[in-house]
Protein backbone atom coordinates (compact mmCIF):
# COMPACT_ATOMS: atom_id res chain seq x y z
CA UNK A 1 0.00 0.00 0.00
CA UNK A 2 1.17 3.55 -0.61
CA UNK A 3 1.43 6.72 1.48
CA UNK A 4 3.64 5.15 4.12
CA UNK A 5 1.20 2.43 5.11
CA UNK A 6 2.05 0.63 8.33
CA UNK A 7 3.49 -2.81 7.59
CA UNK A 8 3.59 -5.60 10.18
CA UNK A 9 4.05 -9.35 10.43
CA UNK A 10 0.60 -10.10 11.83
CA UNK A 11 -2.49 -10.11 9.64
CA UNK A 12 -5.96 -9.31 10.98
CA UNK A 13 -9.53 -9.43 9.70
CA UNK A 14 -12.76 -7.87 11.00
CA UNK A 15 -16.18 -9.54 10.87
CA UNK A 16 -18.67 -7.52 8.80
CA UNK A 17 -21.57 -10.01 8.90
CA UNK A 18 -24.27 -8.52 11.16
CA UNK A 19 -25.05 -11.98 12.62
CA UNK A 20 -21.39 -12.87 13.11
CA UNK A 21 -19.39 -15.59 11.41
CA UNK A 22 -18.85 -19.29 12.07
CA UNK A 23 -15.38 -20.80 12.52
CA UNK A 24 -15.21 -24.31 11.04
CA UNK A 25 -12.86 -27.20 11.65
CA UNK A 26 -12.04 -27.52 7.94
CA UNK A 27 -12.38 -25.15 4.92
CA UNK A 28 -15.81 -26.50 3.99
CA UNK A 29 -19.25 -25.03 4.67
CA UNK A 30 -20.40 -28.49 5.84
CA UNK A 31 -17.53 -28.88 8.29
CA UNK A 32 -18.05 -28.90 12.06
CA UNK A 33 -18.53 -25.52 13.79
CA UNK A 34 -15.85 -25.10 16.46
CA UNK A 35 -16.15 -21.39 17.34
CA UNK A 36 -17.65 -18.10 16.17
CA UNK A 37 -16.78 -14.41 15.94
CA UNK A 38 -19.30 -11.61 16.48
CA UNK A 39 -20.00 -8.61 14.25
CA UNK A 40 -17.16 -6.11 14.49
CA UNK A 41 -14.73 -8.53 16.13
CA UNK A 42 -11.15 -8.45 14.82
CA UNK A 43 -9.04 -11.61 14.88
CA UNK A 44 -5.57 -12.74 13.82
CA UNK A 45 -5.09 -14.83 10.69
CA UNK A 46 -2.80 -17.85 10.67
CA UNK A 47 -2.16 -18.07 6.92
CA UNK A 48 -0.95 -15.42 4.49
CA UNK A 49 -3.85 -13.57 2.78
CA UNK A 50 -4.38 -14.79 -0.77
CA UNK A 51 -3.06 -18.27 -0.02
CA UNK A 52 -4.98 -21.04 -1.70
CA UNK A 53 -6.91 -23.21 0.77
CA UNK A 54 -8.87 -26.22 -0.50
CA UNK A 55 -8.03 -25.12 -4.04
CA UNK A 56 -9.45 -21.56 -3.79
CA UNK A 57 -9.24 -18.24 -1.94
CA UNK A 58 -12.64 -18.49 -0.25
CA UNK A 59 -11.26 -19.42 3.18
CA UNK A 60 -8.72 -18.08 5.67
CA UNK A 61 -7.15 -20.00 8.53
CA UNK A 62 -7.54 -18.20 11.87
CA UNK A 63 -5.84 -18.52 15.24
CA UNK A 64 -8.07 -19.70 18.08
CA UNK A 65 -5.26 -20.43 20.53
CA UNK A 66 -1.48 -20.95 20.33
CA UNK A 67 -2.09 -24.56 19.24
CA UNK A 68 -5.53 -24.39 17.63
CA UNK A 69 -6.78 -23.00 14.33
CA UNK A 70 -10.01 -22.98 12.35
CA UNK A 71 -11.39 -21.66 9.05
CA UNK A 72 -13.57 -18.65 8.21
CA UNK A 73 -15.20 -17.75 4.90
CA UNK A 74 -13.68 -14.63 3.31
CA UNK A 75 -17.20 -13.58 2.27
CA UNK A 76 -17.93 -12.23 5.76
CA UNK A 77 -14.67 -10.49 6.76
CA UNK A 78 -12.59 -7.45 5.79
CA UNK A 79 -8.83 -7.04 6.10
CA UNK A 80 -7.64 -4.94 9.08
CA UNK A 81 -4.24 -3.31 9.54
CA UNK A 82 -4.58 -3.25 13.35
CA UNK A 83 -5.52 -5.68 16.11
CA UNK A 84 -8.84 -5.55 17.97
CA UNK A 85 -7.39 -3.52 20.86
CA UNK A 86 -5.59 -1.08 18.54
CA UNK A 87 -8.73 -0.52 16.45
CA UNK A 88 -11.14 0.41 19.25
CA UNK A 89 -9.92 3.94 20.06
CA UNK A 90 -12.27 4.28 23.04
CA UNK A 91 -15.15 2.29 21.45
CA UNK A 92 -16.57 -1.03 22.62
CA UNK A 93 -15.48 -2.56 19.30
CA UNK A 94 -13.95 -1.24 16.10
CA UNK A 95 -17.51 -1.21 14.69
CA UNK A 96 -19.37 0.37 17.61
CA UNK A 97 -22.35 2.02 15.91
CA UNK A 98 -23.29 4.13 18.93
CA UNK A 99 -19.92 5.89 18.66
CA UNK A 100 -19.95 6.36 14.89
CA UNK A 101 -20.37 9.18 12.39
CA UNK A 102 -23.39 8.99 10.09
CA UNK A 103 -23.65 10.97 6.85
CA UNK A 104 -27.06 10.98 5.17
CA UNK A 105 -27.48 11.53 1.45
CA UNK A 106 -30.72 11.29 -0.50
CA UNK A 107 -29.96 7.86 -1.97
CA UNK A 108 -27.66 6.32 0.65
CA UNK A 109 -26.34 6.62 4.20
CA UNK A 110 -22.69 6.27 5.13
CA UNK A 111 -21.41 5.13 8.52
CA UNK A 112 -17.82 5.64 9.71
CA UNK A 113 -17.52 3.21 12.61
CA UNK A 114 -15.83 4.15 15.90
CA UNK A 115 -15.36 7.74 14.75
CA UNK A 116 -16.68 11.17 15.73
CA UNK A 117 -17.11 14.53 13.98
CA UNK A 118 -18.32 17.99 14.97
CA UNK A 119 -22.04 18.21 14.19
CA UNK A 120 -22.01 21.95 13.52
CA UNK A 121 -19.40 21.41 10.81
CA UNK A 122 -21.57 18.63 9.38
CA UNK A 123 -24.75 20.73 9.36
CA UNK A 124 -23.30 23.98 8.04
CA UNK A 125 -21.07 22.79 5.24
CA UNK A 126 -23.15 20.86 2.74
CA UNK A 127 -22.21 22.13 -0.71
CA UNK A 128 -23.72 20.68 -3.89
CA UNK A 129 -22.48 17.07 -4.07
CA UNK A 130 -20.11 17.40 -1.08
CA UNK A 131 -20.32 17.21 2.70
CA UNK A 132 -17.61 18.72 4.91
CA UNK A 133 -16.92 17.12 8.30
CA UNK A 134 -14.64 18.23 11.14
CA UNK A 135 -12.93 15.42 12.99
CA UNK A 136 -13.35 15.31 16.77
CA UNK A 137 -10.18 15.67 18.85
CA UNK A 138 -8.31 12.41 19.55
CA UNK A 139 -10.00 10.52 16.70
CA UNK A 140 -8.39 9.60 13.38
CA UNK A 141 -9.46 8.03 10.11
CA UNK A 142 -6.76 5.33 10.05
CA UNK A 143 -8.11 1.78 9.70
CA UNK A 144 -11.72 2.89 10.14
CA UNK A 145 -14.50 0.87 8.48
CA UNK A 146 -17.10 2.55 6.27
CA UNK A 147 -20.50 1.08 5.52
CA UNK A 148 -22.68 2.28 2.66
CA UNK A 149 -26.41 1.64 3.14
CA UNK A 150 -28.32 2.28 -0.13
CA UNK A 151 -31.86 3.63 -0.01
CA UNK A 152 -32.53 2.59 -3.60
CA UNK A 153 -31.84 -0.49 -5.71
CA UNK A 154 -28.22 -0.44 -6.91
CA UNK A 155 -25.85 -2.61 -8.92
CA UNK A 156 -22.79 -1.63 -6.89
CA UNK A 157 -20.97 1.14 -5.05
CA UNK A 158 -17.29 2.13 -5.00
CA UNK A 159 -15.37 4.37 -2.61
CA UNK A 160 -12.10 6.16 -3.42
CA UNK A 161 -9.72 7.93 -1.04
CA UNK A 162 -7.15 10.69 -1.18
CA UNK A 163 -5.63 13.23 1.17
CA UNK A 164 -4.97 16.97 0.91
CA UNK A 165 -1.46 18.16 1.82
CA UNK A 166 -0.45 21.75 2.50
CA UNK A 167 2.86 23.59 2.74
CA UNK A 168 2.74 27.05 4.34
CA UNK A 169 5.33 29.68 5.10
CA UNK A 170 6.08 29.71 8.82
CA UNK A 171 4.76 32.62 10.88
CA UNK A 172 7.55 34.23 12.91
CA UNK A 173 5.76 35.87 15.83
CA UNK A 174 9.06 37.35 17.07
CA UNK A 175 9.12 39.90 14.26
CA UNK A 176 7.92 43.42 15.15
CA UNK A 177 5.64 43.57 12.09
CA UNK A 178 3.80 40.44 13.24
CA UNK A 179 3.50 41.78 16.79
CA UNK A 180 1.91 45.06 15.59
CA UNK A 181 -1.71 45.67 16.63
CA UNK A 182 -2.90 46.07 13.04
CA UNK A 183 -1.27 42.80 11.88
CA UNK A 184 -3.70 40.42 10.19
CA UNK A 185 -2.97 36.77 9.48
CA UNK A 186 -5.28 36.78 6.45
CA UNK A 187 -3.45 39.76 4.90
CA UNK A 188 -0.05 38.30 5.76
CA UNK A 189 -0.97 34.90 4.27
CA UNK A 190 -1.87 36.40 0.88
CA UNK A 191 1.73 37.61 0.51
CA UNK A 192 3.46 34.40 1.60
CA UNK A 193 4.51 31.22 -0.21
CA UNK A 194 2.21 28.23 0.11
CA UNK A 195 1.22 25.09 -1.77
CA UNK A 196 -1.74 22.71 -1.59
CA UNK A 197 -2.30 19.50 -3.48
CA UNK A 198 -3.40 15.88 -3.35
CA UNK A 199 -2.48 12.49 -4.77
CA UNK A 200 -4.61 10.51 -7.20
CA UNK A 201 -7.62 8.75 -5.73
CA UNK A 202 -7.11 5.16 -4.56
CA UNK A 203 -9.93 2.62 -4.64
CA UNK A 204 -10.68 1.26 -1.15
CA UNK A 205 -10.79 -2.46 -0.50
CA UNK A 206 -14.41 -3.63 -0.47
CA UNK A 207 -16.39 -6.52 0.93
CA UNK A 208 -20.14 -6.30 0.30
CA UNK A 209 -20.82 -2.62 1.09
CA UNK A 210 -18.05 -2.28 3.70
CA UNK A 211 -14.75 -0.49 3.04
CA UNK A 212 -11.49 -0.07 4.98
CA UNK A 213 -9.62 3.24 5.24
CA UNK A 214 -5.82 2.97 5.01
CA UNK A 215 -3.31 3.73 7.74
CA UNK A 216 -0.95 6.58 6.94
CA UNK A 217 2.44 7.08 8.59
CA UNK A 218 2.56 10.86 8.48
CA UNK A 219 6.35 11.25 8.67
CA UNK A 220 6.79 8.95 5.68
CA UNK A 221 4.20 10.91 3.70
CA UNK A 222 6.07 14.14 4.44
CA UNK A 223 9.35 12.57 3.31
CA UNK A 224 7.72 11.49 0.04
CA UNK A 225 6.40 15.04 -0.51
CA UNK A 226 9.88 16.51 0.02
CA UNK A 227 11.34 14.00 -2.43
CA UNK A 228 8.71 14.63 -5.12
CA UNK A 229 9.15 18.40 -4.91
CA UNK A 230 12.92 18.31 -4.27
CA UNK A 231 12.55 20.31 -1.05
CA UNK A 232 15.37 20.86 1.43
CA UNK A 233 15.09 19.85 5.09
CA UNK A 234 15.10 22.40 7.88
CA UNK A 235 14.01 22.58 11.53
CA UNK A 236 12.75 25.86 12.95
CA UNK A 237 10.65 25.40 16.08
CA UNK A 238 8.65 28.51 16.98
CA UNK A 239 5.88 26.65 18.81
CA UNK A 240 3.81 28.41 21.45
CA UNK A 241 0.25 27.40 22.30
CA UNK A 242 0.10 25.61 18.95
CA UNK A 243 2.68 23.73 16.89
CA UNK A 244 4.66 26.02 14.60
CA UNK A 245 7.54 23.92 13.33
CA UNK A 246 9.07 24.46 9.90
CA UNK A 247 10.44 21.18 8.52
CA UNK A 248 11.13 22.09 4.89
CA UNK A 249 12.25 24.95 2.68
CA UNK A 250 9.85 25.92 -0.12
CA UNK A 251 10.71 28.76 -2.49
CA UNK A 252 13.45 29.89 -0.14
CA UNK A 253 11.20 30.13 2.93
CA UNK A 254 11.00 27.89 6.02
CA UNK A 255 7.61 26.17 5.85
CA UNK A 256 5.31 23.96 7.89
CA UNK A 257 3.74 20.81 6.49
CA UNK A 258 0.31 19.35 7.19
CA UNK A 259 -2.04 16.66 5.94
CA UNK A 260 -5.02 18.96 6.13
CA UNK A 261 -7.85 16.64 5.22
CA UNK A 262 -8.94 13.42 3.53
CA UNK A 263 -11.51 13.17 0.75
CA UNK A 264 -13.82 10.24 0.09
CA UNK A 265 -15.36 9.92 -3.36
CA UNK A 266 -18.41 7.66 -3.42
CA UNK A 267 -19.74 6.44 -6.77
CA UNK A 268 -23.19 4.87 -6.63
CA UNK A 269 -24.35 2.74 -9.55
CA UNK A 270 -28.19 2.68 -9.41
CA UNK A 271 -30.08 0.07 -11.40
CA UNK A 272 -31.28 1.44 -14.74
CA UNK A 273 -29.78 4.93 -14.32
CA UNK A 274 -26.48 6.77 -14.63
CA UNK A 275 -23.81 6.60 -11.87
CA UNK A 276 -23.90 9.31 -9.21
CA UNK A 277 -20.87 10.74 -7.40
CA UNK A 278 -20.74 12.28 -3.93
CA UNK A 279 -17.78 13.60 -1.93
CA UNK A 280 -17.01 13.77 1.78
CA UNK A 281 -14.15 16.00 2.92
CA UNK A 282 -12.94 15.40 6.48
CA UNK A 283 -10.91 18.17 8.11
CA UNK A 284 -8.39 16.38 10.34
CA UNK A 285 -7.82 17.10 14.01
CA UNK A 286 -4.36 17.41 15.56
CA UNK A 287 -4.93 17.38 19.33
CA UNK A 288 -6.45 20.01 21.59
Amino acid sequence: MMWGLLLRAQTYYTVIAKNGVVVRQNPDSRSKQIASFSFGQTFEVHTVPGSSIAGNNNWIEVKLSPKSTGYVSTQYVLRSYLSEEESRQGCLTSMDKEHSAKVMFKKFDLFIYCYAVFKNCYDDLIRKDSVYLCEETFYETSNKILEITPKIAIDSVSVFYTKVESIDEQVDYRKPAVQAKNWSYETWYKNTVHWKGMEEYVRLEKRNNFFRLPIVQYQNVEKLRKKKMALRDTLVNLSGETDNIATMVYKGKPCTYLIESVILKIILYPKNSAPETRHIKIILSYGC
